[in-house]
């Protein structure tokens, strides 16, 4: 979950009063992602799921 957290940090600069999204919205987003990611995580992959 610390990972959903560092994109946003890394990736959104400014969430000013005219942003449609807060914080926290954006990190429900991101879990929600994650979480289908997981599910859809084939074993046979090259790389880890954590890249």
């Amino acid at each position: 979950m610390g990972l959903v957290g560092k994109v946003i940090g890394d990736c959104v600069h400014t969430l000013d009063k005219d942003c449609i999204y807060t914080y926290d919205d954006l990190l429900r987003i991101g879990c929600i992602g994650l979480c289908k990611a997981a599910q859809t995580d084939q074993s046979g992959h090259k790389g880890a799921f954590s890249a």
